[in-house]
């Protein structure tokens, strides 16, 4: 299926790696997989999003952060103040003793380097599938990221649209996918 990517996509898919492993995941989520479309700041989603006010570097950052907001938020419902938590954690046992850190396994010759393969979520699968579905609907030979983003909208899960939600992107699924289809008309 890789081999349908632009060089683009496949970049993304490998930036999509890379946040999910500095984020200590041990899955590569949608999250993680918009966050590598959107690395590239010159592609569709990222200008179709940067006209809606969403600031690539902002995003991919806030997108771990937003997940954490709403656990604070649900723990706080319950009378916990995360931040309380994270403070005398830190007093106790030291900077960071909360941050999510991967188990790290003893391999063959002691232990694993974190540079092993981390594999893709339901989810992302998905929206991996979706978007080769979605570049072969339109007679795409090849598949950007561009159709790796609608394929992330297209989920049933939805994570990816959560997250541009609580960036601030107030349009739905179909708005977005028009803006992508528009903007793409437009460059070609």
């Amino acid at each position: 299926m890789f081999e349908r990517f632009t060089t683009a996509a496949r970049a993304a898919v490998v930036g999509a790696q890379s946040h999910a492993r500095q984020a200590g995941h041990a899955e590569i989520g949608a999250a993680d997989l918009l966050a590598g479309v959107l690395d590239d700041v010159d592609g569709i989603p990222a200008r179709v999003l940067a006209d809606l006010g969403v600031v690539a570097g902002e995003g991919v950052a806030a997108t771990e952060e937003v997940f954490d907001a709403d656990d604070a938020a649900a723990l706080g419902a319950l009378g916990v103040d995360l931040d309380a938590v994270r403070r005398r954690a830190e007093e106790t046992f030291g900077p960071g003793a909360l941050d999510r850190r991967r188990r790290q396994r003893p391999g063959l010759f002691g232990r694993r380097s974190g540079a092993g393969h981390l594999p893709f979520n339901r989810e992302a699968k998905s929206a991996l599938e979706l978007s080769l579905r979605e570049a072969l609907a339109e007679g795409h030979r090849s598949l950007g990221t561009e159709h790796v983003f609608l394929g992330l909208l297209a989920t049933e899960e939805g994570t990816a649209l959560r997250v541009l939600h609580r960036l601030g992107v107030t349009e739905d699924r179909a708005a977005l996918r028009r803006r992508v289809l528009a903007r793409r008309a437009a460059a070609a």
